[in-house]
């Protein structure tokens, strides 16, 4: 990738450990910097700020202007204390789900951040994640609600019995302001066989030391595996993604021969290539020499990286078409199964279909023939919409 004076300091700034050659790389840029608002959108757009300033900061604080090192300063301030937020809020969580035997995993979040970072004041984190069983959602759903939380949603009961019961994801919200979303799988069941992963996944816990505390979590290398699927879920729409996948990386001495060997049975190559092939492109992450020589060889995810860059260092927001997405996925995805459970996918009623109208179970197949009639509505909107902006 070809990087400006400005995005060149960013991803200099984008990582815990700095050597001594960039920090002289760093002091030379911060001198070329004109547009500093330009440097604060780019890092705000993709969550990196904390990160920014704390480098900016021990390295050279004299040559970035007062006001926007205030900005840097008050906007890592409040990550911070939302982090703090984040933390003893994962603390009573997982106190409660364990009072009730109930078996949960963290990941992402506040600990992830105390595995990579070493402090919390370095990642932006919006809410947190569980893992947990599909058998137990329904007394998690009844516990969440006791303790001041409510869906993302307000539904019918209807409803709320379909979510609980075919979704992956669901998310609460405290009266507090702090979100969580409790996950029975780890990614949208088109992308591989959660089923198998999640059993591997839950047989390979570490135990961390965290606040005291020690609390079962993700190995390292299906973290880094979930960081991936994460990543390409939300088409690596942030800087951060790649960094957690970089800084996993730098400071864990990873079994690649394992990691190779779970992307092929879990039929999630390129998933895991892209992630690991923009963490050593942008961020210099080291990796595993045979990985490295595969992941050069492949084209494809080349021109998706290609594709990711325009959307990370736009100064406008940057929202990937329909057809972008679906070409996305289809070259993501591994196994023809599992492409046309994506098509399969995007035919499958959700829940802006029921909010039109509300049927029965026995008539709930006619929300098949409804999509296609919603979507086709929404795609001609569309394009009247733009139409009469021209």
């Amino acid at each position: 990738m070809q990087a400006t004076d400005t995005t060149e300091l960013l991803l200099h700034c984008a990582r815990t450990r700095i050597s001594d050659n960039e920090i002289n790389q760093i002091k030379t840029l911060t001198k070329k910097i004109f547009n500093w608002e330009y440097l604060l959108l780019i890092a705000g757009k993709n969550r990196t700020i904390p990160l920014v300033y704390s480098n900016l900061n021990k390295i050279c604080p004299g040559d970035i202007p007062k006001d926007h090192l205030r900005l840097l300063s008050n906007y890592s301030h409040n990550v911070t204390k939302n982090n703090l937020l984040l933390i003893s809020e994962l603390l009573r969580i997982l106190d409660l789900f364990n009072s009730h035997k109930i078996p949960v995993i963290s990941f992402k979040g506040p600990l992830m951040i105390q595995s990579l970072y070493k402090n919390p004041s370095l990642r932006e984190s919006r809410d947190l994640d569980f893992l947990v069983h599909k058998k137990d959602i329904k007394e998690i759903h009844k516990l969440l609600i006791l303790h001041d939380y409510r869906m993302q949603f307000n539904l019918k009961s209807q409803f709320e019995r379909a979510l609980l019961e075919y979704h992956d994801e669901l998310a609460y919200e405290h009266e507090n302001g702090l979100w969580i979303d409790i996950h029975t799988n780890i990614a949208p069941k088109y992308f591989f066989n959660n089923a198998s992963f999640n059993k591997a996944l839950w047989e390979n816990l570490e135990t961390l030391q965290f606040a005291g505390q020690s609390i079962k979590s993700i190995s390292k290398e299906f973290l880094l595996l979930v960081l991936c699927i994460h990543g390409s879920k939300h088409f690596w729409n942030e800087l951060r993604f790649i960094i957690d996948v970089a800084e996993l990386i730098n400071k864990n001495n990873l079994n690649w021969e394992k990691i190779i060997n779970y992307t092929k049975l879990y039929d999630i190559k390129n998933i895991v290539q892209l992630g690991l092939f923009l963490a050593h492109d942008l961020l210099k992450a080291p990796l595993n020499e045979n990985i490295l020589e595969e992941v050069r060889k492949n084209t494809i995810i080349k021109k998706l990286a290609r594709k990711i860059y325009l959307g990370l260092f736009s100064s406008t927001s940057y929202k990937l078409k329909f057809i972008e997405e679906f070409y996305f996925h289809l070259n993501i995805l591994g196994s023809p199964i599992n492409k046309a459970r994506y098509v399969l996918h995007l035919l499958a009623p959700s829940f802006s279909d029921w909010k039109i109208i509300l049927l029965p179970k026995w008539l709930s197949f006619l929300y098949y023939f409804l999509r296609p009639i919603r979507l086709s509505f929404k795609f001609i909107k569309k394009i009247y919409e733009q139409r009469n902006k021209q």
